[in-house]
């Protein structure tokens, strides 16, 4: 009794039809309810073994491996429509139809690519003088047809071959045993290659043209299969990454870029040809089926607040972005809505010099899109009043730095000038240079020199925010910035000149 093989074939869909290959017989069932619609046994009474059903045009295409014969069926009826026999002894490649023509092989001691008339079973031309085995599966395109060649090791490769005579368009000798269908898209072909223990392993991108490598993946990360095809969409490549051994099939799904052929995600546990439909992924390994969707990723949602709201020209004014949402990447603020954009930190700080009111934008943006947060009359500015610029108050103010010794600091001393009561300084620019070997969490400890004088303390900002709040990381050999500015209560009575200190503590990081 002949052998019989299970199914090592992948099936076929149809209008609400499905069609599969298994030991010798092929099915027809009903894609919604899983009945069987008809059932055809090869007249052979020999087994199907890697090749599956192909449809066209009405008909059903099917093979019986080692009896060397592949069947035409009718698509309604599974009725025999004619019978084909290759030269070689086994018919083993998936059908392959374009328009009333169909592509098949044969291998063992004559090693061949027929086309054949789809409506009458004639040959219309044959290629004999392949190197070796035609396992694979066949891809046809308006351009050509592609097929691999397997034999071990000793004659492989990969070929292009001319759709009205079978002629050698080029060839790629260079390319590891497989039984890959490849996938041809936007003048490129994918084809996953390799045996574990006979050669490497590995994934290909060729030009469709001309043959030539456009990326292959590195032979070191095992990431190709001889039983594995690639499946193509949305810019995306999916192929699976061998396991142990010749028969264990692929344990790693893939997914690449495929312009570049840079890793976008992997799964361990499948790897089995992948298939794609309604935005999913399939794939098999361990008798199991898994499904892959892409996360849908929210939009980001802006929000954003500011240290002062009001206060007299000129005002500077510090803005924290509050916005929530997976990967921003851009922040387009305009402080005066005029259709600006004034920019694109994440934190900025602007300096208002007129009286008004003012409306504030913030438009973030990430992969998934962009989202715009619109606050009218958020900052007011008042006209500086003249009791305050008659100098009956006025306040000249400094201030040393005092750095850790791993820290330098520059510049070493700042000067805000002459300051008013209510008034923010303008802003000014510190480097943190850490000279450590290791990275350092810098915070700050601001002091007055003079008794009973809170001026620095209460007033000091250090990016934006209160001296106290702040913290930064600084790595080893590299240097930060820090922004200061010094902010006046309104009600502040001293005078002349006023000096403190900032302290700089760096840790090691953890």
């Amino acid at each position: 009794m002949a052998p019989e093989w299970g199914s090592w074939s992948c099936p076929a869909y149809n209008d609400g039809k499905v069609f599969a290959s298994a030991g010798k017989n092929t099915y027809c069932v009903n894609a919604s309810t899983g009945d069987i619609l008809w059932t055809f046994q090869n007249p052979s009474e020999l087994a199907s073994c890697n090749g599956g059903p192909a449809i066209g045009d009405g008909k059903v295409f099917a093979s019986d491996w080692d009896g060397g014969n592949y069947y035409c069926l009718d698509e309604n009826t599974g009725e025999l429509l004619w019978t084909f026999k290759v030269d070689g002894l086994y018919a083993q490649s998936t059908p392959a139809y374009k328009e009333d023509r169909v592509y098949l092989s044969g291998w063992t001691t004559v090693n061949a690519v027929y086309c054949v008339n789809a409506t009458t079973g004639e040959l219309i031309w044959e290629n004999d003088e392949l190197s070796s085995n035609p396992c694979g599966s066949i891809t046809v395109t308006d351009e050509g047809l592609y097929l691999s060649i397997y034999s071990f090791g000793t004659e492989d490769g990969f070929y292009k071959l001319d759709l009205n005579d079978g002629h050698e368009i080029w060839g790629r000798p260079d390319i590891p045993p497989t039984d890959s269908t490849p996938a041809v898209v936007n003048g490129k072909v994918y084809l996953s290659a390799g045996t574990a223990g006979y050669s490497d392993l590995n994934t290909y991108c060729l030009n469709a043209s001309d043959g030539k490598t456009i990326w292959v993946t590195d032979s070191s990360e095992n990431i190709g299969d001889w039983v594995c095809s690639p499946a193509v969409a949305d810019g995306k490549v999916f192929t699976g990454g061998a396991a142990e051994g010749l028969f264990t099939g692929s344990s790693t799904l893939y997914a690449f870029d495929a312009e570049t052929g840079t890793v976008i995600w992997s799964y361990k546990g499948c790897g089995g040809s992948p298939a794609i439909a309604d935005d999913m992924v399939f794939s098999t390994g361990s008798g199991k089926l898994y499904a892959f969707k892409e996360a849908e990723v929210p939009l980001p949602e802006a929000n954003f607040s500011s240290n002062v709201s009001s206060g007299e020209a000129p005002l500077t004014v510090g803005f924290t972005d509050e916005s929530t949402g997976e990967g921003i990447t851009d922040w387009a603020w305009d402080f005066e809505n005029d259709g600006n954009v004034d920019s694109t930190e994440q934190n900025p700080i602007h300096t208002y010099t007129a009286d008004g009111n003012y409306t504030v934008n913030l438009t973030v943006t990430s992969a998934a899109g962009s989202d715009l947060e619109v606050k009218t009359d958020y900052i007011t500015v008042e006209e500086a009043s003249s009791g305050n610029q008659n100098g009956s108050s006025n306040v000249s103010l400094n201030v040393t730095i005092v750095p850790v010794i791993s820290l330098e600091v520059s510049p070493s001393a700042l000067d805000f000038g002459e300051l008013y009561p209510g008034k923010t300084s303008e802003l000014q620019n510190l480097t943190l240079k850490n000279r450590g070997t290791c990275d350092v969490n810098v915070t700050a400890i601001v002091c007055d020199y003079s008794a009973g004088d809170e001026l620095f303390s209460q007033g000091l900002l250090l990016d934006s925010q209160i001296w106290n709040n702040y913290w930064k990381v600084v790595g080893k050999n590299s240097q930060e910035n820090t922004s200061v500015a010094l902010k006046v209560p309104a009600d502040y009575a001293g005078s002349g000149n006023k000096k403190g200190t900032i302290t700089f503590w760096a840790e090691a990081a953890e």
